[in-house]
């Protein structure tokens, strides 16, 4: 299924990203206003993310949202 495969590739840049920073879940969800079981389960795939969401952890993260 697409989207599953969207949610797992968007999950893994998310994790990447953390651990290029040097966040563990807990720092990153505080940054971002999530809680760290909803981060964990974003950077797993498993759940869709809110655009608010993403949003919070792109800056969180000091990215920016790139729509191919």
């Amino acid at each position: 299924m697409k989207i599953k495969a969207e949610r797992k590739k968007l999950g893994a840049r998310i994790t990447a990203l953390r651990l290029e920073k040097g966040l563990t879940h807990e720092q990153l969800a505080e940054q971002a206003g999530l809680f760290v079981g909803e981060l964990i389960r974003l950077e797993k795939g498993r759940n869709n993310i809110k655009l608010n969401d993403l949003t919070a952890l792109a800056q969180a993260l000091g990215v920016t949202i790139e729509l191919a």
